[in-house]
C-alpha cells in the first residue's frame, strides 16, 4: 500500500458520516416541524436542501478518484464552512464545522500527495 492510502477509506466513510449527519438532520427538523405543527413552505424548502446537501456529500464519496470530483468536493466543503457562520451557530453547527474542516484537510492533503506522486515519477 502506498504512503498515504490510508486517506481514501477514511476520506470515504468520513464523506458518508456527513451525508448520514444531514439526512438526519433532515428528517429531525420535519419531525419536529409536524410535532409543532408548522410545516410550511420555508421547512420543506429547508429539509430539502439539507437533504440536498447529504446527497451531494454522497456524490462525492462516490467520485472520489476522479479529478473533478475531488475538486467539486472541495468547493462544496469550502461552501459549507462558510455557510456555516451565515445562520445561528449551535452545537450540530460545531459538529458540523468540525467533520467538514476534517475532511477537507485530509482531502488536500491526499491530492497534493498524489500531486507529488505523479510529479516525482
Amino acid at each position: 500500500m502506498k504512503k498515504n492510502q490510508w486517506m481514501i477509506p477514511v476520506l470515504h466513510y468520513l464523506l458518508i458520516l456527513n451525508m448520514l449527519i444531514w439526512v438526519l438532520l433532515a428528517i429531525f427538523t420535519w419531525l419536529q416541524s409536524h410535532r409543532n405543527g408548522s410545516i410550511s413552505p420555508s421547512i420543506v424548502l429547508l429539509v430539502g436542501m439539507m437533504i440536498g446537501n447529504g446527497l451531494v456529500f454522497g456524490w462525492c464519496s462516490w467520485k472520489l478518484s476522479s479529478g473533478i470530483g475531488q475538486w467539486i468536493c472541495v468547493a462544496w466543503l469550502v461552501l459549507n464552512i462558510i455557510l456555516t457562520f451565515t445562520d445561528q451557530f449551535g452545537t450540530l453547527d460545531l459538529i458540523t464545522l468540525m467533520l467538514d474542516i476534517l475532511i477537507l484537510s485530509l482531502l488536500l492533503l491526499w491530492m497534493g500527495y498524489g500531486r507529488n506522486q505523479r510529479e516525482g515519477s
